[in-house]
């Protein structure tokens, strides 16, 4: 009702807007595109430490932004790569209000062949974006939908590499400089 009955739409990206049109149609008012933006400081790179392999999946614990995949993706990598995993880690950070998939996502990770890998840390509100991406080598994002993509790009402004899924607004976000499957 609100988009049919809008004068004007704003999305944060152009994907949106374009699955909006092809969702609704002539049905929608003017769309128009107000990317989101970030400015952060850029990184200290004054530390020569080489990387340690770790990954870091920043979102809410939520069945469609990918952690089941992630979890999938570790076990494959290290049923497959036994000696090159060793030292690699993945954290899993962000808020969780679903408890069912949070037992479902702690099972997943008893089961991988080092289940120590793999970290479930809690959404903390006095830790600071620069801390969390000052401890990850990559950003694994695997989300099935997105509206934007925000770590994608607060990942990028960190200089940390971004992995994510195949979705054209992350292609968006993340440009030429992230890979995707």
């Amino acid at each position: 009702y609100a988009l049919r009955h809008s004068a004007a739409v704003i999305t944060d990206a152009a994907a949106i807007r374009d699955e909006l049109q092809q969702r609704y149609g002539k049905q929608l008012a003017a769309l128009h595109v107000v990317p989101i933006g970030v400015r952060l400081p850029p990184p200290d790179k004054t530390t020569t430490t080489p990387p340690a392999g770790r990954v870091l999946y920043l979102a809410k614990l939520m069945p469609y932004k990918g952690q089941r995949q992630a979890i999938e993706a570790w076990r494959v990598l290290q049923e497959q790569y036994p000696q090159e995993s060793v030292g690699l880690t993945l954290t899993l950070q962000g808020y969780a209000n679903d408890d069912a998939f949070m037992a479902e996502l702690t099972a997943a990770i008893q089961r991988l062949p080092n289940p120590d890998a793999v970290k479930i840390r809690p959404y903390i509100k006095d830790v600071s974006l620069a801390e969390l991406y000052a401890d990850a080598d990559l950003l694994l994002f695997l989300s099935a939908y997105e509206g934007f993509g925000l770590p994608v790009i607060e990942a990028q402004a960190h200089g940390v590499p971004v992995v994510a899924s195949d979705l054209p607004v992350l292609r968006e976000v993340g440009g030429e400089a992230a890979v995707y499957v």
